[in-house]
């Protein structure tokens, strides 16, 4: 007979143990198993009662689930599962509040703006909406400026303004037609250059790009304004004259003579006779953008162009000259 004092052996506990563990857990699946038999029919029932109730419109499954006295059961369809994020520039879902109105007022009278924010106006987006992108540091310097796709009102807005923003530099260079008002420099990003919104919307408008705001078209004149220049009436003297409210000392002119009496009388006021102009001197702005960036460039100045045309015209017919 064994002493039930001897100590039993580690390795024989442990090893009873594990086949008492195992041997619970195949009893364990069996009956499992044993269940799900059973109740196989019965789940294949359900499923295909489930999928006929399914398409039943939701008053009809109100009907049907009240009168089996399963009311506790919502009749409405189930919740659609919303995908999670893949990756890090997946952004996140847009707002649906109602977006802020752009302050036109404020943005049609700005003396020069960003070409992003321009491209962002021409599309009825208030740049200040534009949220930037948090890893768009890692394009590295001098580039972007990127946005959040979150900040756009739909995918179409933000493939538009990629676009938009994209023609925009392209046309954006110290010659025009967008002119660019901070110096051209190697490596300098357009995108963030200042510019005239006027000479923008008149680029686009050039471009028959569609829907432009309304408040954007009144900077530029209309179809009618380009084919009959309207009559302007200017002072007949040859010196700047201040305010004449006499009728009879004024004339009325063409449009194209009201810009180049212009052009003559503010070469006069900027202290410069037309036909004696001092030589432009390597890299510093002439005369020429000196009396441009002067006039500015609303009301007949709309588009770069016409200030060009009108230098031109003076200069063939020898009205202004530089300094023999």
């Amino acid at each position: 007979m064994q002493d039930d004092s001897t100590p039993r052996d580690p390795l024989a506990a442990k090893a009873d143990a594990l086949e008492k563990a195992l041997a619970e857990l195949e009893a364990e699946k069996q009956a499992v198993a044993a269940l799900a038999a059973k109740n196989a029919p019965q789940i294949e029932r359900n499923k295909a009662l489930e999928k006929q109730l399914a398409g039943l419109s939701q008053s009809e499954r109100r009907k049907v689930l009240d009168g089996s006295g399963l009311r506790h059961i919502s009749a409405a369809p189930r919740p659609i599962k919303p995908l999670r994020a893949s990756g890090p520039m997946t952004t996140a879902k847009r707002e649906d509040a109602p977006r802020k109105p752009i302050a036109w007022n404020l943005w049609a009278n700005a003396p020069e703006v960003a070409l992003w924010e321009a491209a962002a106006l021409l599309l009825d987006i208030d740049p200040r909406s534009l949220q930037p992108l948090r890893d768009g540091w890692m394009a590295g310097p001098g580039r972007g400026p990127f946005f959040e796709a979150r900040s756009f009102p739909s995918d179409t807005k933000s493939a538009d303004f990629d676009t938009a923003l994209s023609f925009a530099e392209r046309a954006a260079k110290v010659a025009g037609p967008i002119y660019l008002r901070t110096g051209l420099a190697v490596g300098m990003n357009k995108r963030t250059a200042q510019v005239s919104l006027a000479e923008v919307v008149a680029f686009f408008v050039s471009c028959e790009w569609p829907d432009i705001p309304a408040p954007l078209l009144a900077l530029v004149p209309t179809a009618e304004d380009r084919t009959a220049p309207p009559v302007f009436a200017v002072a007949t003297a040859t010196e700047s004259a201040p305010e004449v409210n006499d009728a009879a000392t004024v004339e009325p002119v063409a449009r194209w003579q009201a810009q180049e009496q212009t052009i003559l009388n503010k070469l006069r006021e900027l202290g410069h006779s037309p036909d004696a102009l001092p030589k432009s001197e390597a890299w510093k702005p002439g005369v020429k953008s000196e009396v441009r960036a002067a006039i500015g460039w609303q009301g007949m100045w709309h588009s770069p162009k016409v200030f060009d045309k009108a230098w031109e015209r003076l200069r063939e017919r020898g009205e202004i000259a530089d300094k023999p």
